[in-house]
């Protein structure tokens, strides 16, 4: 049994069936995003309310969408009374079909531009996910939008990001790293949240990079847990200074570099706090290191 994935609407009248990658050569379960640069093959629904007389509807692919094959489009219920096959072009973004009462099923064979999730922005390479994407729509005539599909779209930086997260986020809970270790690893997800969100997804796994097991031997006394702590906070922080002050030199002052920035400051703030039960003269320096960036911005 094949399941369903609903449109975003509560009154939608699409809904979609299947997602294939053609390119990974797999079925897309739900919820899971298309990647860009990938090829897809979406089987829908429509079902259509109730007749209209002499009235058409459309549905339409997302504009920025790339054609795969030869069409766009494959009606798979030939026999709904909507459908005219002589005035019905596979290849267009946009069919119409009459609007008469009951389902239609289409697939639409696609490809996801590579640069869908991607922004230059002052020659930085910015990776948004893009968590609603609009792929198909379908308006009655006048224009008023029935239905769509929507589905969530990522690219493989940020796939790599997101699986590399959330396998690290489970590393003090899992035990692979003893929970003395806590702040440091803490801090890394957090300043690495903090890149993610302001699109410097590359940087953000570059970052997660330090947080290997090995990394972290378990500490067999107090003084030596200070020790492997003190020495991973300093680690950490002169890694997010240095990604935030490369993001604000690259960028200029831009809101986007700023709130990199501020999230890095008020985290170091929070180190500070945690480092004082250690080591006075690790917050102290961790202290300079913050000023230091607030120089440097």
């Amino acid at each position: 049994m094949v399941s369903s994935i609903p449109a975003s609407a509560a009154t939608s009248w699409a809904s979609v069936s299947v997602v294939h990658d053609l390119t990974g050569g797999t079925t897309v379960q739900p919820g899971q995003a298309l990647i860009a640069g990938h090829a897809y093959n979406v089987t829908f629904s429509i079902a259509v309310p109730f007749n209209q007389t002499n009235s058409l509807f459309q549905v339409a692919i997302n504009q920025q969408m790339q054609q795969q094959g030869a069409q766009y489009w494959f009606v798979q219920t030939p026999s709904y009374a909507g459908y005219d096959s002589s005035n019905f072009t596979a290849g267009d973004k946009t069919v119409s079909f009459n609007q008469i009462q009951g389902q239609l099923v289409l697939s639409v064979e696609f490809q996801v531009p590579v640069n869908l999730t991607v922004k230059n922005a002052d020659g930085v390479t910015l990776h948004f996910p893009q968590n609603n994407f609009q792929l198909v729509t379908v308006s009655v005539s006048g224009g008023s939008q029935v239905g769509n599909v929507t589905l969530p779209v990522q690219d493989q930086t940020i796939e790599t990001y997101l699986n590399t997260y959330q396998q690290d986020s489970t590393l003090i809970s899992s035990g692979k790293i003893a929970s003395s270790y806590s702040p440091f690893v803490n801090g890394v997800l957090n300043q690495s949240e903090s890149l993610y969100t302001a699109g410097l997804v590359s940087q953000a796994t570059g970052l997660l990079s330090v947080l290997t097991t090995t990394a972290f031997p378990a500490p067999p006394t107090a003084n030596s847990t200070s020790t492997y702590l003190a020495v991973g906070l300093v680690v950490v922080i002169v890694i997010a200074i240095l990604f935030a002050v490369l993001a604000v030199r690259r960028r200029g002052q831009s809101g986007v570099a700023s709130s990199v920035v501020s999230d890095v400051q008020k985290e170091l703030a929070m180190l500070e706090v945690t480092a004082t039960r250690y080591d006075k003269n690790l917050a102290e320096r961790m202290k300079a290191l913050r000023e230091r960036l607030n120089d440097a911005t």
